[in-house]
């Protein structure tokens, strides 16, 4: 019974020094750190405001202008012929359907004719061999073959009124006669290209790409020329009238560069030859005579004031 008595005196002897160490050193935190007061932290931050916009990917590439498939055709004679009379000449202007170039039709019409008459002898050989080969006088193949002939007299004369036709060339578009070399009295070959028509506000530009290249572009993509001072990328190009030998354009920069319209265009390989200023962001000439000048209007001003800012 005494041992364990000793046992607890030990425990509790030892529990002691524990104790007063704890309490003393709370009591020191609470002199050092003045009782429950608070302690703020001070971080130093700055902001920034985050825009998407968009970045320029410039690719270089050598093009070229072709004429699109459905606005373009290049005529020639349908069988070796003779011209027999010219109707339009380089650079003229032509409707769809207009004539072009018109052959001696002697030679077509007899063909036609020749085919015609052999398709109505290959019809009345045809009807000829069902007939007897119904009533049993000639066999079946008789009338197979009679069938086949038929069928070649009826390609024949298709072809043979189709050459007819085309013994006058018309224009299948309108647009402007860009090629001619038919000329008056001579020969003309099958294939060989006499009158060509294109229409000029429907071409294409075809530029030649990689497939790393070929991959960046998306289409709406702008199309830049470089200039000796940058890239120029007009705003808006608008045609608005187009003959054989000039085209008048309607061309919007928003940018103001020396020569900048035409240097543009003599880098496409199109020359200006005429240029007159017709608006200055918002202010329009009209009618205004060159060396005149006029009151701007209020409306002129306003939208003035608001290009600025002011």
């Amino acid at each position: 019974m005494i041992r364990p008595s000793r046992i607890a005196c030990h425990v509790t002897l030892a529990l002691c020094p524990a104790l007063l160490l704890l309490m003393g050193c709370a009591r020191k935190g609470e002199e050092e750190g003045g009782g429950d007061k608070e302690v703020k932290a001070v971080v130093a931050a700055k902001t920034a405001v985050a825009s998407v916009e968009p970045f320029t990917h410039t690719i270089s590439a050598i093009g070229s202008v072709v004429a699109r498939p459905d606005r373009y055709a290049a005529l020639s004679a349908p069988a070796p012929t003779r011209i027999a009379r010219v109707h339009v000449a380089a650079g003229q202007r032509v409707a769809a359907g207009a004539p072009l170039v018109e052959f001696e039709r002697v030679t077509f019409n007899a063909e036609a004719s020749g085919a015609q008459a052999k398709l109505t002898a290959a019809q009345r050989a045809y009807e000829r061999a069902a007939r007897l080969a119904n009533e049993g006088i000639v066999p079946r193949k008789d009338v197979e073959q009679a069938a086949a002939d038929l069928g070649a007299a009826r390609a024949a004369a298709v072809t043979a009124r189709r050459a007819q036709q085309l013994s006058v060339l018309r224009s299948p578009v309108s647009g402007v006669v860009t090629h001619m070399s038919a000329v008056l009295g001579a020969p003309a070959d099958a294939g060989q290209v006499l009158v060509e028509v294109a229409d000029p506000s429907a071409f294409d530009v075809v530029l030649m790409l990689g497939p790393t290249e070929a991959g960046a572009v998306r289409p709406g993509a702008s199309v830049a020329h470089p200039l000796d001072d940058g890239p120029a990328v007009p705003h808006r190009v608008t045609r608005l009238s187009a003959g054989a030998r000039s085209t008048w354009l309607s061309v919007t920069f928003a940018e103001g560069r020396y020569r900048e319209v035409k240097r543009y265009c003599k880098a496409l390989g199109h020359p200006v030859r005429r240029l007159k200023r017709v608006q200055f962001g918002p202010l329009r000439l009209g009618d205004l005579p060159p060396g005149a000048h006029r009151v701007l209007t209020n409306a002129e001003r306003s939208a003035l004031d608001s290009l600025r800012g002011g």
